[in-house]
């Protein structure tokens, strides 16, 4: 898909507009639209995963799009835990649109876990396989979640 493409559909899922969610009462989208496009998400990989989320950030910093679509995007982006979106919602805050709801809620989650100040995680003393004793990271609940999903 292009970028275009990517950010129609990203569009189209939260709004209800692909021919699967047509049918869904609008009082229910806001479960299967982000699921169509966490759907979306999943199938996409390599250089087409790249494609995706670049399109996501430029639909958030499009103010064409409704802001109750790029506040869902942007706990999207939060709950994927998608770094490389950091500086579009920075620069986002700082504007007038994301002085109200839901903008503004969506923003300040998506940058409190962003800001999460990772050195106070207590280290942990592991001996690894060839019996050498080092210490890592324990792993935040928010890690270890990703890794077993």
């Amino acid at each position: 898909m292009t970028d275009k493409e990517y950010r129609r559909a990203i569009v189209d899922a939260l709004e209800g507009q692909t021919d699967q969610l047509r049918t869904i009462p609008r009082e229910r989208l806001d479960w299967a639209g982000p699921g169509a496009l966490l759907a979306l998400y999943r199938k996409t990989s390599g250089n087409d995963r790249v494609a995706l989320v670049r399109a996501i950030g430029k639909v958030i910093e499009d103010h064409a799009v409704r802001a109750p679509i790029r506040a869902e995007l942007i706990q999207i982006a939060s709950s994927l835990d998608l770094a490389e979106l950091e500086p579009i919602v920075r620069r986002l805050r700082d504007k007038p649109p994301a002085a109200e709801e839901p903008l503004r809620s969506a923003i300040a989650n998506f940058l409190a876990f962003r800001d999460l100040d990772t050195s106070s995680i207590p280290r942990l003393s592991v001996e690894s396989p060839n019996g050498k004793v080092g210490t890592r990271k324990a792993r935040t609940a928010r890690s270890a979640k990703r890794r077993t999903a």
